[in-house]
């Protein structure tokens, strides 16, 4: 025998924003036993208001099986009860009542590795609530170890006993079911405000680099501008100095020159500096002809 997937349940529904209907799983004693008490749910005459839009019974497939073998059953008591069961369930599918059921191939198909009748009753319940996450899904049983194995399955279970309020019960479990969604949007805020935060350390990390990596920058540049400032103020300096040079070696030449009269100065030989400018490096004064004498034969 394979038991029934728990797997698949044991994770809490998305957070609602609507009131959630609730689905009545139905076990084959709750039809047999107590029908008398199940039967105002399946008229669908049971509200609870505020936490519980809609309450509607659901039968899984492998029910009817068992009412079949239990119809021919050689117990008087539960031959009769079977009978009653089933021509009351035919009742209410007649009236359209607040009344679901398992499809055959829905039934096929998940219990083909099953052999126990009630791990047929819980998977179906278990498929049901994957199916619709949003409806609060509650198995109805008599059967203590079947609803143990709910219990295992975090499937809420409630059993009816004399002189019992279904009802009652049933608006526990939707409370308790609400506190989960509220603790589970809480739990979702919660992380929401853990990976905002997270980013914004990201951000605030990545500026704090941005701003050093700026900082680094704005350092070279301001090196780089004071080093090429250097060496423009050493190329001034150099052409300014040429430029004095220049001023004075003309200035000489010009009071040289003015000591002989011009026809009596040479040209002063000049040579061409490396930045173009001409500088004097000598002068040329011709010496003065001695008058000739003329000797006269007398």
């Amino acid at each position: 025998m394979t038991p029934p997937s728990c797997n698949e349940t044991a994770t809490l529904p998305p957070p609602q924003r609507k009131i959630p209907e609730m689905v009545l799983v139905l076990d084959t004693n709750i039809l047999i036993h107590r029908f008398q008490e199940i039967h105002p749910f399946m008229e669908g005459r049971v509200e609870i208001y505020g936490i519980v839009d809609k309450i509607f019974v659901y039968i899984p497939f492998e029910v009817f099986q068992e009412l079949d073998n239990f119809k021919n059953s050689k117990r008087k008591e539960l031959k009769e009860a079977a009978i009653i069961a089933i021509s009351n369930i035919n009742s209410y599918f007649v009236k359209k009542g607040s009344i679901k059921t398992q499809s055959i191939e829905e039934y096929r198909t998940s219990n083909h590795s099953l052999q126990n009748p009630d791990d047929k009753i819980l998977t179906s319940a278990l498929n049901h609530g994957k199916t619709f996450p949003d409806r609060i899904v509650v198995l109805v049983s008599n059967d203590t170890n079947l609803q143990n194995k709910s219990f295992a399955c975090n499937m809420p279970t409630v059993g009816i006993r004399e002189r019992e309020n279904l009802k009652n019960k049933l608006i526990t479990i939707a409370e308790r079911h609400h506190e989960k969604i509220q603790a589970a949007v809480e739990k979702e805020r919660k992380i929401e405000r853990n990976n905002n935060n997270e980013k914004l350390k990201v951000v605030a990390a990545s500026g704090k680099v941005a701003e050093k990596q700026n900082d680094k920058r704005t350092l070279i540049i301001v090196e780089k501008t004071s080093e090429m400032s250097k060496q423009k103020s050493a190329v001034s300096s150099t052409a300014t100095n040429d430029t004095k040079s220049h001023k004075r070696n003309a200035t000489k030449t010009l009071q040289i020159a003015a000591k002989f009269p011009r026809h009596e100065f040479a040209a002063a030989t000049t040579e061409v500096n490396k930045n173009g400018s001409s500088a004097l490096v000598g002068y040329k004064i011709p010496k003065k002809k001695s008058p000739e004498v003329k000797i006269s034969d007398k």
